[in-house]
């Protein structure tokens, strides 16, 4: 039961997922971001969704009907290293067709996106020496997404940051019980995607 638990917080907080959680959060904050037209946010949701989650999905998949890699749940530092690198491509393309957008797009929002690239492409470097949690990279930027809302856009983020840094342990707790990773894995991923972050934002 815990083990299955451990896998559903693990799916739903799924690296991939991370720039649309983040897209969410900007737009349903009570920003002014809050008050972009409906169909506006949808392309935008369509977009990030597609390029950050449906394509390096769909070319992880391939990656293993080929045989390039040999577990889906890429457990192992030989079967991340080319889905990092696909995956970076793909978040690299969800960049550029933020870039390519008709009307100017707040920075907070593109350099959401140019967050997630340098994280994917740091995880890409560090894997070859280490295998660090992609999750608590994630899950470390979309909390210092939180806290560079409050400072940035001056709203109080103290409820959505406290509940982030609980649904870090929560994920941390995750990983740790399903033996993906070591303590310092988990910890050094949230504090480098926290950084880029935050240092970005």
């Amino acid at each position: 039961m815990q083990e299955r638990v451990a896998k559903i917080i693990s799916v739903i907080f799924h690296p991939l997922l991370i720039p649309t959680f983040g897209l969410i959060i900007l737009f349903n904050t009570g920003t002014y971001l809050s008050y972009t037209p409906f169909s506006v946010q949808l392309i935008l949701y369509l977009r990030i969704f597609f390029a950050t989650y449906l394509l390096p999905i769909s070319l992880i998949i391939l990656l293993y009907k080929i045989g390039v890699i040999e577990n889906i749940l890429l457990n192992t530092k030989q079967d991340r290293t080319f889905p990092l690198l696909v995956s970076g491509v793909s978040f690299l393309l969800a960049y550029y067709l933020l870039l390519q957008f008709q009307i100017g797009l707040p920075a907070i929002l593109v350099n959401l996106l140019l967050v997630s690239c340098v994280s994917v492409f740091a995880n890409f470097g560090i894997n070859f020496f280490w295998k660090i949690s992609s999750h608590t990279i994630g899950i470390g930027g979309l909390t210092a997404l939180a806290l560079s809302m409050f400072f940035q856009l001056n709203i109080n983020t103290l409820a959505l940051f406290s509940s982030l840094i609980f649904l870090s342990g929560l994920l941390a707790t995750a990983r740790l019980f399903l033996q993906e990773h070591t303590p310092a894995q988990v910890y050094v991923g949230f504090l480098l995607g926290f950084f880029i972050a935050f240092s970005i934002l």
